[in-house]
Protein backbone atom coordinates (compact mmCIF):
# COMPACT_ATOMS: atom_id res chain seq x y z
CA UNK A 1 0.00 0.00 0.00
CA UNK A 2 2.40 2.73 -1.01
CA UNK A 3 0.16 4.81 -2.43
CA UNK A 4 0.48 8.45 -1.55
CA UNK A 5 -2.03 11.64 -1.97
CA UNK A 6 -1.07 15.07 -1.73
CA UNK A 7 -3.48 17.63 -0.36
CA UNK A 8 -4.52 20.77 -2.86
CA UNK A 9 -1.90 23.40 -1.25
CA UNK A 10 -4.99 25.83 -2.02
CA UNK A 11 -6.64 24.04 0.98
CA UNK A 12 -6.74 25.21 4.21
CA UNK A 13 -8.06 23.30 7.29
CA UNK A 14 -8.48 24.20 11.37
CA UNK A 15 -9.69 21.37 13.74
CA UNK A 16 -12.34 22.53 15.86
CA UNK A 17 -12.81 21.64 19.92
CA UNK A 18 -14.30 17.89 18.76
CA UNK A 19 -11.73 16.99 16.98
CA UNK A 20 -13.34 17.45 13.74
CA UNK A 21 -11.66 19.61 10.87
CA UNK A 22 -13.11 22.02 8.34
CA UNK A 23 -11.55 22.54 5.03
CA UNK A 24 -11.96 25.28 2.82
CA UNK A 25 -11.04 25.09 -0.66
CA UNK A 26 -9.84 28.73 -1.18
CA UNK A 27 -10.65 28.17 -5.51
CA UNK A 28 -14.16 26.91 -5.25
CA UNK A 29 -15.01 28.39 -2.07
CA UNK A 30 -16.44 25.62 -0.75
CA UNK A 31 -16.26 24.55 2.85
CA UNK A 32 -16.36 20.81 3.77
CA UNK A 33 -16.73 19.17 7.79
CA UNK A 34 -14.70 16.34 8.52
CA UNK A 35 -15.56 13.65 11.32
CA UNK A 36 -12.82 12.45 13.69
CA UNK A 37 -12.46 9.64 11.64
CA UNK A 38 -11.98 12.20 8.11
CA UNK A 39 -9.75 13.91 10.78
CA UNK A 40 -7.35 11.61 10.87
CA UNK A 41 -6.81 10.96 7.26
CA UNK A 42 -6.67 14.60 6.29
CA UNK A 43 -3.88 14.85 8.73
CA UNK A 44 -2.33 11.92 7.67
CA UNK A 45 -1.93 13.19 4.26
CA UNK A 46 -1.19 15.99 4.88
CA UNK A 47 1.77 15.02 6.79
CA UNK A 48 2.60 12.93 3.53
CA UNK A 49 1.87 9.57 5.48
CA UNK A 50 1.53 6.26 2.28
CA UNK A 51 -2.05 4.20 2.04
CA UNK A 52 -0.46 1.77 4.72
CA UNK A 53 0.57 4.97 6.99
CA UNK A 54 -3.00 6.51 7.08
CA UNK A 55 -4.91 2.98 7.34
CA UNK A 56 -2.40 2.53 10.32
CA UNK A 57 -2.91 6.39 12.03
CA UNK A 58 -6.61 5.68 11.76
CA UNK A 59 -6.81 2.28 13.44
CA UNK A 60 -4.52 3.68 16.26
CA UNK A 61 -7.30 6.42 16.48
CA UNK A 62 -10.44 4.33 16.89
CA UNK A 63 -11.12 0.32 17.55
CA UNK A 64 -10.95 -0.70 14.00
CA UNK A 65 -8.81 -3.57 12.39
CA UNK A 66 -6.59 -2.65 8.95
CA UNK A 67 -8.95 -5.27 7.12
CA UNK A 68 -12.06 -2.90 8.10
CA UNK A 69 -10.37 0.12 7.94
CA UNK A 70 -9.06 0.23 4.15
CA UNK A 71 -11.74 0.40 2.73
CA UNK A 72 -13.11 3.38 4.30
CA UNK A 73 -10.00 5.09 4.17
CA UNK A 74 -9.80 4.29 -0.14
CA UNK A 75 -13.45 5.52 -0.22
CA UNK A 76 -13.41 8.78 1.79
CA UNK A 77 -9.57 9.84 -0.34
CA UNK A 78 -11.68 8.36 -3.22
CA UNK A 79 -14.72 11.50 -2.27
CA UNK A 80 -11.54 14.15 -1.59
CA UNK A 81 -9.71 13.61 -4.32
CA UNK A 82 -13.07 14.13 -6.78
CA UNK A 83 -13.71 17.08 -5.14
CA UNK A 84 -10.16 18.27 -5.93
CA UNK A 85 -8.72 18.70 -2.19
CA UNK A 86 -6.61 15.56 -2.87
CA UNK A 87 -4.61 14.08 -5.72
CA UNK A 88 -2.46 10.31 -6.00
CA UNK A 89 1.25 11.57 -5.83
CA UNK A 90 3.01 10.50 -8.60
Amino acid sequence: MTTRYVHNPNVVSTETDDEEAVLLDLDSRRYFTLNPTGAVIWERVVAGDDLSGIVSAVTDAFEIDDEAALPYVELFLSSLEKEGLVSKAE
